[in-house]
This record gives C-alpha cells, sequence and structure tokens, in this order.
C-alpha cells in the first residue's frame, strides 16, 4: 500500500526575490537539512534537479515561482517557556554556526542587510500609510523629530557592527510564528526573508517578538 504524505506549496510573489534568489534560499534550507541536526522542511526536487516550478497562466502579469514543501509536525507556542527559548536558541546557533562555512568558496544570490537604506526616509522625516486610502497625516511634527532622531542614533550605531565576524547568512524572520515544536524540538520554517546579515539579527527578532 502507498504512504499518504503532506506537503506545502508555496507561491512566491513575481516581485519579490529573483528565480536565482529563490533557489539559492532552497539549496541552503536542504544542506540545513543534510549537515545539521536542525529539522527543517527540504524543498522538493523536480526530475531535473530544481526546487522551482515556474507556471505562467492567463490573466497573471508574470510568472509564479512554485516551491513543494514537506508538510512538518509540530505546533505554534504562545506562551513560551525558558525551555522553548532555550532550545531555540540552540538551534539559531546551530543555524549560524553552518552559515559560517556554507558557500564560503561560492556566490551565494541572496541579498545583503540594507539598514541605511531602510533607515534613510525615517531620517529624513518621511513616512506613509501603509495602506492606500489613508490621507491623514501619519505623525504629528513633533513624533517626526523623534523617529527622525531615533533612525540617525541608530544608523550611527549600526555602521560600528563589524562584518567580518558573527555575520552570516540568516533566517531573518525567526519569530514564533516561524517556529514549529515537535517534542520539545523547534524546528524554523519559512526561510524566504534570508539574506546576509548580522548574527544578532536573528536573536533581535526573536527578541523583539517577545518584547512587543
Amino acid at each position: 500500500a502507498g504512504v499518504d504524505h503532506e506537503y506545502a506549496l508555496r507561491i512566491s510573489n513575481p516581485t519579490r526575490c529573483t528565480t536565482p534568489q529563490i533557489e539559492a534560499e532552497c539549496r541552503w534550507i536542504a544542506a540545513i537539512t543534510r549537515e545539521t541536526s536542525v529539522v527543517s522542511p527540504e524543498p522538493l526536487l523536480t526530475p531535473d534537479g530544481r526546487h522551482l516550478v515556474e507556471v505562467a497562466l492567463p490573466g497573471l502579469p508574470a510568472p509564479r515561482r512554485c516551491a513543494l514543501f514537506p508538510w512538518l509536525r509540530g505546533e505554534l507556542i504562545d506562551a513560551p517557556r525558558p525551555e522553548h527559548l532555550h532550545a531555540l536558541g540552540v538551534v539559531t546557533a546551530a543555524l549560524h554556526n553552518h552559515a559560517d562555512t556554507y558557500g564560503r568558496d561560492e556566490q551565494i544570490d541572496r541579498p545583503t542587510a540594507d539598514w541605511e537604506a531602510l533607515l534613510a526616509p525615517f531620517a529624513r522625516g518621511e513616512f506613509v500609510a501603509a495602506w492606500e486610502s489613508y490621507t491623514e497625516p501619519v505623525v504629528t511634527d513633533a513624533e517626526r523629530l523623534v523617529y527622525a532622531e531615533a533612525a540617525a542614533r541608530l544608523e550611527e550605531n549600526i555602521r560600528g557592527i563589524p562584518t567580518d565576524r558573527d555575520y552570516g547568512l540568516i533566517h531573518a524572520d525567526l519569530h514564533l510564528g516561524n517556529v514549529l515544536y515537535h517534542d520539545g524540538e523547534p524546528r524554523p520554517i519559512d526561510f524566504d526573508d534570508c539574506h546576509f546579515a548580522p548574527y544578532m539579527t536573528d536573536v533581535a527578532t526573536t527578541l523583539w517578538q517577545l518584547h512587543g
């Protein structure tokens, strides 16, 4: 008798990442699965060895890139206990240790964190509502000044973070909504934001959610 398997089909935003960048993400997940103790959803390969299939349909302005992942067993933890966070710290360290040597001799096509570009609008005091129909001011003049000063200070401090150590390919979205726990073991999912940045960024993402 055959065995039933469950899968997750991911259809990527056509404007967000290029096909080589998504392939690079999939290759890293596959390497993590093969070379570390971290359990992650290794994407399936097509018969000709690709992780992605591009699908074009009438009415779509651009083809959609599709990848198929095995469905991981586990549950989300809304109120983590210390043991959950400790286990996640161990997994995070394993990801960073792997990134230290992964692809060292090859060019990995993933973005690099550009904090200055991200903070530049705030430093200039430019604020735009995320929803198109909103026409009221987003912040007051006093709040605009506070944000601009904070952005300038952040830019200065970020420039002082070294990139010759504790820096590499990171998950970049390692909040608890992207971690499944199975028998106490954290299983990170949703690597589509992965990019090059200081390793502390992963830790900060986890702590930011807890603080919020």
